[in-house]
């Protein structure tokens, strides 16, 4: 039974860096600023799990948990975080942000199953706080020519 639960584990933590992978390959290398690899990554990471959710899941209602809980950001962004080179020292203080994204972008009207698509400037704004925390965390990290992210 432990073996099974490691395994599970480890295709889980497996799976999320590569949607992580997916979604920064995704992103032009040649002549984007680095603030907006981050936004466009958050972007491509939030429209990723919700189609997994919606499309290939095909989830159509919310059982025991938030919208959100499913799309399974907060463990994803800590993983892009470390893949983007962000900065800070604890990647999983990016994945609390998702939360707050939610209550602050999110309106309470917002019927994910019923909706074709993310909510309205969800992505955006999680991309937006995002940037922001890696600028609070060190004011200079996008200004470096030395940036290095997966690609």
């Amino acid at each position: 039974m432990l073996f099974r639960v490691v395994s599970n584990e480890c295709l889980w933590t497996v799976n999320d860096i590569r949607d992580v992978h997916t979604s920064i390959a995704a992103v032009s290398q040649a002549g984007v600023a680095p603030v907006d690899r981050v936004r466009e990554t958050v972007n491509r990471l939030c429209l990723g799990a919700w189609h997994h959710e919606v499309e290939i899941n095909q989830r159509r209602g919310w059982d025991d948990a938030e919208w959100w809980q499913y799309l399974n950001l907060e463990s994803l962004l800590p993983w892009a975080t470390v893949a983007l080179g962000l900065p800070g020292e604890h990647p999983d203080e990016y994945g609390h942000l998702v939360e707050s994204v939610v209550s602050s972008a999110v309106s309470s009207s917002f019927g994910p199953w019923t909706a074709q698509a993310l909510p309205p400037g969800f992505a955006s704004a999680l991309g937006e706080e995002c940037v922001r925390l890696a600028h609070h965390k060190e004011p200079e990290w996008f200004t470096e020519v030395d940036w290095v992210g997966l690609g």
